[in-house]
């Protein structure tokens, strides 16, 4: 038929190994020691073909240095749970790997910590200006589960505020 236009998909070994070179070498992650949670998603739907992903053609398409560090993202992405069957990881690249996520994890981390600290400058405000709540937080430490109790009440929105 006239019109007709071909489509031709690369394999999902070639998108693997794609994925790794623009994320380790073109953006310059590696040398930075970053990752983005996106390409480990990318990957993870890789694997959801169903023809399926043999990474190890995948790391084949990597030649050089660049396949050392695809190994290195490839060991960050097992950490995530993503499943690397039949790849071993050298030390360096998993000792890359744990800093990666160690350097991800951070910022998290203080996000929380500064979300807590500004929830407590926020009560505190409230106390100082409104007498009556105060009176009644006193009356309520005399009780440590109906602490807890609101603690826990707290935090847990705190956490779903953070998580979004």
């Amino acid at each position: 038929m006239a019109g007709e236009v071909a489509i031709r998909i690369p394999s999902p070994e070639a998108r693997a190994a794609y994925l790794m070179l623009h994320s380790q070498e073109h953006h310059g992650y590696h040398a930075r020691g970053r990752l983005l949670l996106r390409d480990f998603l990318d990957l993870a739907m890789l694997g959801q073909e169903p023809d399926g992903l043999d990474l190890r053609s995948a790391l084949r398409l990597v030649s050089g240095p660049a396949q050392t560090r695809a190994l290195a993202f490839l060991a960050a992405a097992a950490d995530f749970g993503i499943p690397t069957p039949g790849i071993i990881f050298d030390p360096p690249q998993r000792a890359w790997s744990h800093r990666a996520r160690n350097r991800l994890a951070g910022p998290l981390v203080h996000r929380q910590l500064t979300g807590s600290l500004g929830l407590a400058r926020y009560e505190i405000g409230r106390l100082f200006r409104d007498r009556r709540r105060t009176y009644r937080l006193a009356r309520s430490l005399a009780k440590l589960a109906e602490i807890g109790r609101k603690l826990m009440r707290k935090l847990d929105k705190f956490r779903d505020n953070v998580a979004g």
